[in-house]
């Protein structure tokens, strides 16, 4: 059985840094080909649309030829500023246009009013219960596509737009087995926000964004108030009753925040159910995936965000930021493209015709002309010839048909009884070769007989059938003196129809 293999390109742009990871997906496994990961410094750091794409075309030469490959799809993963993350529980009352419901509730938002807004949904553990929710995402459009020109301009055609958070999510659950038959909580910090989730069973529960305080400008300061929005959400969590006497697992995912890792460490006050506190860089080596190599300064929001296109098993994470605008452009630049492409198909293919025709005439009148110049007149003699012989065929045809013309019109004699009786009447070892009737009364019957006796007695047989009116063996001649065969003529006189009922009486 032949095994299907698949590739995806996963980057990841934030606000310090730029990542890109090569993944392959096979029906047994996922592996790292490639990745790569470079800071944004000095000028870079400043315009996002200036430098970004050129330290990308950097990043993705790391990645060798199979990255810039034809027919490779490519996902990136971006922490806009100003995006909403909310779950929603549907009503009881299904809505009968649900993308019309969930943009009128992210509408109401005040962090959305005066912009351009994309948005998107999915379902969340649709299979899990019968409780239906759904992830709705929103983020300003005009940051969107910034990001997708810097991809562009690198010349990466990307097909898919979702936030940084639940791309690292969706690698997490994927190599961390563990978490998905466990409760946990994720918080990813950037230079400006947090976003808490809650994973209950690999299920998304909670998701909450929060924006960094202004006056958090110290490690000690953040620590606190990460501790304090971390308490908040545990004690949210510990609401419900199914909930009650938890152990937690937490993680803090630094994605180009202002403080690193290691500042960070030890929040204080942590709720006694967080079991274990990790805080980890986006950044930090691999090694949680199975059939994985370890690869060394790769961005896992970026590997998460190539999963995405690999479409892992138990993803309900499909959030896709890319703007309507953005995808009628790119339908419409297809539908150019096949149009051209089909045009100049059509126009190769009239071409073609055109050269196939004038060469195939061509062939046909030189053939023509090479069959005129080696036969020409040569040939009437023997057509000539052969006409006098179907001639002479059709003439000894007709003549044979003449001498059994009277028989034919003979109707006084039912000709089926008189072969019969002739059939009957013939001795083992006698043959019939000839059989005329020419005055339509007299039956003249020519043959062979291995003897005298067997003629005699086939004479003497004949005049038995109620068909003749009488049978006379007129000659008996002797052909093959070594082989003894004889050769008989034998005359009948045939009865009519009207006396034939008599005769048959008298037999």
């Amino acid at each position: 059985m032949r095994t299907r293999t698949r590739t995806a390109l996963g980057i990841d742009i934030g606000s310090s840094r730029i990542s890109a990871a090569l993944i392959e997906k096979t029906d047994q496994s996922v592996k790292i080909l490639a990745a790569a990961t470079r800071t944004l410094s000095g000028d870079d750091a400043k315009p996002r649309a200036q430098r970004p794409a050129k330290v990308l075309s950097q990043v993705l030469r790391k990645l060798g030829r199979h990255a810039r490959a034809r027919g490779v799809r490519a996902a990136v993963a971006t922490p806009a500023a100003s995006m909403i993350m909310r779950l929603m529980d549907l009503p009881k009352q299904m809505p009968t246009n649900i993308g019309e419901f969930v943009e009128g509730e992210l509408k109401q938002y005040v962090a959305m009013s005066g912009r351009q807004m994309t948005s998107d949904f999915c379902g969340i553990g649709s299979g899990s219960g019968s409780r239906k929710r759904l992830l709705a995402v929103a983020t300003d459009s005009g940051e969107v596509v910034e990001t997708l020109k810097i991809c562009r301009a690198a010349g990466v055609s990307v097909e898919s737009v979702e936030p940084a958070a639940l791309a690292y999510a969706r690698a997490v659950l994927a190599g961390e087995r563990d978490l998905r038959r466990d409760h946990a909580m994720l918080a990813m910090l950037t230079r400006d926000t947090l976003i808490l989730c809650v994973f209950c069973n690999g299920i998304l529960d909670f998701v909450r964004i929060r924006d960094v305080p202004a006056g958090a400008n110290t490690s000690e300061s953040v620590r606190t108030w990460l501790a304090e929005e971390l308490n908040a959400v545990l004690r949210y969590s510990r609401t419900d009753a199914s909930n009650t006497g938890l152990r937690w697992q937490a993680r803090l995912v630094i994605q180009d925040a202002a403080f690193s890792r290691d500042e960070l460490a030890d929040l204080p006050g942590l709720e006694p159910s967080v079991r274990a506190l990790t805080v980890v860089d986006c950044h930090d080596p691999i090694r949680t995936f199975d059939a994985m190599e370890e690869v060394a300064a790769s961005s896992l929001t970026a590997v998460g965000a190539a999963l995405k296109l690999l479409e892992v098993e138990g993803d309900d994470l499909r959030i896709d930021l890319t703007p309507s605008e953005v995808i009628q452009a790119r339908s419409s630049s297809r539908r150019g493209l096949i149009a051209a492409n089909v045009a100049a198909a059509a126009l190769v293919a009239i071409f073609l015709l055109v050269q196939l025709l004038s060469g195939t005439t061509e062939r046909m009148n030189r053939r023509i002309e090479r069959n005129r110049v080696e036969q020409q007149l040569c040939t009437m003699p023997a057509v000539a010839t052969e006409n006098q012989y179907l001639d002479a065929e059709i003439l000894q045809a007709t003549r044979e048909l003449n001498g059994l013309k009277p028989a034919r019109e003979r109707r006084e004699v039912e000709w089926p009884d008189v072969l019969h009786s002739i059939g009957q009447a013939a001795p083992a070892g006698l043959g019939v070769t000839h059989m005329t009737c020419s005055d339509r009364r007299n039956l003249l019957l020519k043959g062979l007989a291995l003897s005298h006796n067997e003629a005699k007695a086939f004479t003497q047989n004949l005049d038995g059938k109620p068909v003749f009116e009488s049978v006379q063996l007129t000659r008996v001649q002797r052909v093959d003196s070594a082989a003894g065969v004889m050769e008989y003529e034998i005359n009948c006189v045939l009865r009519p129809l009207n006396q034939k009922g008599q005769s048959g009486q008298r037999s």
